[in-house]
């Protein structure tokens, strides 16, 4: 019989995969096996029998160039589902492709998974020059459309909460990194209803995004588009914005939010 306070149930293993997840999960390029070795302090045996077995069960991948292993889509949507939202990708993805058939840029759907936006899915643009991240790319909050869209439909106790745990890291000079300056951000970002990010990470790109919210009235995630700033110039901002809003709002029509007439 296991006595109060014993151990004696775990499975040591099982632990150790556990740990290996955690820790890759830190590495969006993924992890060489004597990499993962050094920063688990385990043995090599262990680590390749752990590898091993999560690589066969698809938990994780492996870059063959590389040999980099990396988290999987299997087990970022496993993720996704402990949320309650394991149905937002396929509701999004029509009127998502409808987004990208009019603005013609890659159009993106993303959560917000501790203190950073994680991007689930996209759509590519149909420009010969388009943007695309890796499916489990995580986001800054301070320094993105979607970040701000997300923030910003928060209740103020839980947006205070988040701000408050930025690290507001400057990119360029365009990237806010003063928290007041970024409250004032969050509130036209509620009024407008979009979000944008205007070359505040990465210089000559910019982003709008729009909020999703579920049959409950909560943003469950956000739906954005990145392009270059020649072909999204600012005076164009709020008629993109609009048509981001309207594709927003019919995921969140299709996860059973009932928007007001």
């Amino acid at each position: 019989m296991k006595q109060e306070g014993s151990n004696s149930y775990i499975v040591p293993m099982l632990v150790k995969s556990m740990e290996l997840l955690e820790f890759l999960a830190k590495y969006h390029n993924g992890l060489t096996l004597q990499e993962l070795v050094d920063g688990l302090q385990l043995s090599k045996t262990t680590v390749f029998r752990v590898v091993t077995t999560l690589l066969d069960m698809g938990y994780i991948g492996k870059n063959e160039d590389s040999n980099h292993f990396f988290i999987s889509r299997k087990l970022f949507k496993l993720g996704i589902s402990a949320l309650g939202e394991e149905n937002i990708v396929e509701r999004a993805i029509e009127p998502m492709t409808r987004l990208r058939d009019e603005v013609m840029e890659s159009v993106m759907l993303g959560v917000l998974i501790g203190d950073k936006v994680v991007l689930l899915e996209q759509i590519l643009g149909s420009h010969a020059f388009t943007f695309s991240l890796k499916s489990g790319t995580s986001i800054h909050l301070h320094a993105s459309a979607p970040g701000k869209v997300l923030l910003a439909a928060h209740s103020e106790v839980k947006r205070e909460e988040l701000v408050q745990r930025i690290d507001f890291i400057q990119f360029n000079e365009n990237t806010i990194t003063d928290a007041e300056q970024f409250r004032d951000e969050l509130v036209k970002t509620k009024n407008i209803g979009y979000g944008v990010d205007i070359e505040e990470e990465i210089i000559g790109v910019y982003c709008i995004g729009a909020p999703i919210y579920n049959q409950y009235g909560d943003a469950i995630a956000c739906v954005w588009i990145t392009a270059p700033k020649g072909r999204l110039p600012l005076e164009n901002f709020d008629t993109v914005g609009d048509k981001i809003k309207r594709c927003a709002d019919q995921i969140s029509e299709k996860l059973g939010f009932k928007l007001l007439k």
